[in-house]
């Protein structure tokens, strides 16, 4: 009786292992190589390599500008500290300034009115004086009042005569102009004796 064995021999393990792996590296490069030989798988790669490229740096640029916008704002905000320091400085100039400004307003208005009074002063003495030369024998002022270019007088005399006189004396004097007499009445003085009031009105002439 013959025997046949069929068994295959086995190939030492080390050998096998190193056949295979180098099979399959063989496999895999030619897979790679064989796609990429593929015109849309080759496009396809090409977008993916360039995307990630374009992708690094655009990231690169964002790190950039977001660093110049922080430079930016950090001057910004420098430069708005500096304006409110010049702006508080401004304030309290125009302060000042107001409170210099009404300080010389008053001086100002304290001289205009001594002014005014040192003129109505000397402008009631030269009418004084005036009236004094013009008035007839036996009349005598009792009230003599002048605001601004307007005079008052009042008085008394022994008649009527004697009022008119005064009138035409003040028409005719160049220190005084529209004179009117305003009132005339006969009254009794302090001893009783019996006298002619008048009021009269009258501008200083400019």
């Amino acid at each position: 009786m013959i025997k046949i064995n069929l068994a295959t021999r086995k190939q030492p393990a080390g050998v096998d292992a190193k056949a295979s792996s180098g099979a399959k590296l063989n496999l895999d490069f030619g897979s790679i190589a064989e796609l990429l030989r593929d015109p849309v798988i080759k496009k396809l790669v090409l977008v993916l390599i360039v995307g990630s490229l374009a992708w690094g740096y655009l990231d690169f640029k964002k790190e950039e500008l977001l660093t110049n916008q922080q430079t930016v704002i950090d001057s910004l905000h420098k430069k708005r500290e500096e304006l409110e320091r010049e702006a508080a400085k401004i304030k309290n100039y125009e302060k000042d300034k107001l409170e210099v400004e009404a300080a010389q307003a008053l001086i100002r208005t304290k001289l205009e009115v001594m002014t005014k009074l040192t003129l109505e002063r000397a402008g009631a003495s030269k009418i004084l004086k005036t009236l004094s030369s013009a008035l007839p024998p036996e009349t005598w002022l009792t009230d003599f009042r002048v605001k601004d270019s307007e005079i008052v007088l009042k008085g008394n005399a022994v008649d009527f005569t004697q009022i008119s006189d005064l009138i035409k004396a003040l028409q005719e004097n160049a220190t005084f102009m529209e004179v009117t007499l305003k009132s005339s009445q006969t009254v009794k003085d302090e001893s009783g004796a019996q006298v002619a009031a008048f009021e009269m009105g009258a501008k200083q002439r400019q």
